[in-house]
């Protein structure tokens, strides 16, 4: 095919993509500025040998910043509840979630369904001694799915088309519709003794819905949305003015643990997050209770916050196998790379769900069971790198309530419930003390989050590096992360999966406005190094002369459609893509639906009567720039370039880095950097500016 390649776009993008770029002066560092570490609480964690049991009195008291929010729902509060039953909120929690509820906290049965009926056992002078700040409601899927509600549709959205948003009057299943299950929810402040003289409506600080039916057809995908957005609106009508509701899902982007490339060149949010409501009258809406009142407002629009995070799988915790590749798992990149996405494609804060556990699966090499606590040091990580990210909170959560210290193990549950080893949970709360314990002051709304936009160099100060999540993944590099606040500089780095004795080192700076800070770090295994100074100004440092070409995925460039081969004779063909990372998928109309086979056979039929063909490509759900292949063109020998434009060269010889002094004459010669598949040998690039 002849393609002529103009594209200065293109050039560009290989740049950003491709070889790790550095243009720099020979000038020297400036003067460093010493980072004070800061303190590691010593103490023996619970040995392996004691299952069902973890410390809450590994480090002391601390609370956590009023602008941050955890929430407790793990394991084995009343381990020391009954002692102390404020001690949590003097570990770095803020809440607690109503199945960790004692008696003296909660005037009702803590595992009943909450409703307008609801009976306190308290006398009528009782309230609870949890603040509505304290208190959160996780709304499960059973809620929907058990009577009286019984609504199918939370288990499979597929019946959404089936589902009342409230019933008729005079209906024989009254209780059957997604108003009444929220309506319902107004009896929650009788279980506090709250309940407002105006009647009653509900008083928890959060409510998080955790369903997990977010997936569904096409066909179904707007009666889906109109469900999740009546569902946020209609529970809004009972809720108390200072309540906050979000739900586990949709979240603007879902990246699954992965942190893959393809994860940040999202141009939207998923569907289910921003697609508006609107009334259907093939499926009678209207008839079904939904209100116009919600037409053109979306799910995204009504939650308070976003919920991205991840579940941990075994190979998570693995420090044997593969961390580097774009398809690898990785704790510290999945950790912070669903916060760096998702924070792009939605303003609203953002709360994760962690926990320390592995979670279970059916994929190849991962553990079925969740067995595998998360070790120390990722444990510990948890608790600071994720706040570098500017999140707003997280659920602590765990599969199992109360804990029997070494209790006997049922059979069958080996590893797991209660007897599982929880000394995860002593390094979680040593990394929330050692950050908070010691810089809440960081954390006061004034702070500023570089995320990303950290500068970091790996060769003493040669090259400077601005490195996402993925990147650093499959650099190998050590991750840091900055938050300044005013002429105060704290970082967090670690080489995650470092084998104990190995050695690193890194330099930081920042050299934003008149701060002129530079640092070295120097690292032990896979610790997790955490520091703070004053920045010094630039009154007498000149300002760097260093220009930073900040690095995205290594080697990825946008994802196209095209032909490699086509048989006239036979009707065979080969789809091929260029650019993206990793497995991709083909779709083309009367030949396949979407898979990752990329030989076809096109039938007869159309091979007699030939017409062009539009052949689509996607990963992770993405889409790229589809192709059209003329098969009666391309067989009378006239073949052409692609209707909608350019496809993208690649990249065959990688530019390495490259140094030169400001202000000099520079020459790089791209000769033979580049191919195309349609056009290895008549493939022109041009660049201007």
């Amino acid at each position: 095919m002849n393609l002529k390649f103009t594209s200065t776009l293109w050039v560009l993008s290989v740049v950003w993509l491709g070889a790790l770029t550095q243009v720099a002066s020979g000038q020297t560092v400036p003067a460093q500025t010493t980072l004070l570490p800061s303190p590691r609480q010593s103490f023996t964690p619970t040995p392996q040998s004691k299952r069902g049991y973890w410390n809450i009195d590994v480090v002391g008291d601390f609370t956590l910043p009023k602008n941050k929010s955890i929430t407790f729902s793990g394991a084995g509060r009343n381990l020391h509840v009954r002692q102390d039953w404020q001690k949590l909120f003097r570990r770095g929690f803020s809440s607690i979630e109503r199945s960790r509820m004692t008696d003296d906290e909660i005037g009702f049965n803590k595992n009943a369904r909450i409703s307008k009926t609801t009976k306190s056992n308290k006398a009528s002078s009782w309230q609870s001694r949890l603040l509505p700040e304290q208190r959160a409601l996780i709304l499960y899927q059973n809620y929907f799915t058990e009577p009286p509600f019984s609504l199918g549709w939370a288990r499979n959205s597929e019946l959404a088309r089936n589902t009342f948003f409230q019933q008729p009057a005079g209906s024989v299943r009254p209780y059957q519709s997604i108003g009444t299950a929220m309506s319902e929810l107004s009896g929650g402040c009788v279980g506090f003794g709250d309940c407002p003289p105006t009647g009653q409506i509900n008083t928890f600080g959060k409510i998080y819905f955790d369903i997990e039916n977010d997936g569904t057809s096409a066909e179904n995908e707007q009666e889906h949305a109109n469900l999740y957005v009546y569902k946020m609106w209609a529970l809004r009508k009972v809720l108390s003015p200072y309540t906050e509701i979000g739900g586990i899902g949709p979240i603007p982007h879902n990246s699954y643990g992965y942190s893959r490339s393809s994860d940040y060149s999202n141009p939207a949010p998923e569907w289910l997050w921003i697609k508006p409501a609107r009334q259907i009258d093939a499926t009678n809406t209207r008839g079904r209770g939904m209100p116009d009142d919600i037409v053109g407002k979306s799910f995204g629009e009504l939650a308070d916050f976003q919920m991205p995070g991840t579940y941990f799988l075994s190979s998570d915790f693995d420090y044997a196998a593969s961390h580097n590749g774009d398809e690898d798992r990785h704790w510290l990149a999945s950790l912070i790379g669903e916060q760096e996405v998702n924070m792009k494609l939605s303003s609203k804060k953002r709360v994760a769900w962690q926990w320390l556990f592995n979670t279970q699966s059916t994929a190849p090499g991962e553990a079925e069971r969740a067995e595998h606590p998360a070790p120390p040091v990722i444990a510990e990580g948890m608790g600071i790198f994720y706040w570098f990210t500017g999140a707003y909170g997280t659920i602590f959560w765990d599969d199992w309530g109360d804990l029997t210290p070494d209790a006997p193990v049922v059979p069958g549950r080996e590893n797991l419930d209660n007897n599982r080893h929880y000394a995860c949970y002593e390094h979680y709360i040593h990394g929330l003390w050692r950050l908070f314990k010691h810089h809440s002051d960081m954390f006061n709304g004034q702070e500023k989050y570089i995320n990303e936009e950290t500068e970091c160099s790996y060769d003493n100060g040669r090259t400077w590096y601005r490195l996402n999540a993925n990147a650093l993944k499959r650099s190998g590099f050590p991750f840091a992360r900055i938050i300044v606040n005013g002429d105060d500089i704290l970082i967090a780095a670690t080489k995650a999966y470092a084998s104990p004795n190995e050695q690193s080192q890194l330099m930081v700076r920042y050299v934003q406005g008149n701060y002129r800070f530079y640092t070295t770090i120097n690292l032990k295994g896979d610790e997790i190094f955490l520091g703070r100074a004053k920045m010094p100004t630039g009154n007498s440092i000149p300002a760097p002369s260093y220009t930073t070409i900040a690095t995205g995925p290594v080697g990825s460039s946008p994802l196209a459609a095209t032909v490699s081969s086509y048989n006239c004779a036979n009707g065979s063909i080969t789809f091929s893509a260029e650019g993206g990372t990793g497995t991709v998928e083909f779709l083309a109309s009367g030949i396949t639906g979407w898979t990752a086979n990329r030989s076809h056979t096109i039938e007869a039929g159309l091979r007699a009567d030939p017409k062009p063909i539009t052949i689509y490509v996607r990963q992770n759900g993405v889409e790229g720039t589809s192709f059209v292949f003329d098969l009666k063109a391309y067989c009378s020998g006239n073949q052409q370039p692609p209707t909608d434009g350019n496809t993208a060269p690649t990249v065959v010889n990688g530019v390495s880095a490259q140094a030169t002094t400001t202000g000099n004459t520079y020459l790089l010669s791209i000769s033979g950097v580049f191919t195309d598949t349609q056009t290895p040998n008549g493939l022109v690039v041009t660049a201007t500016g």
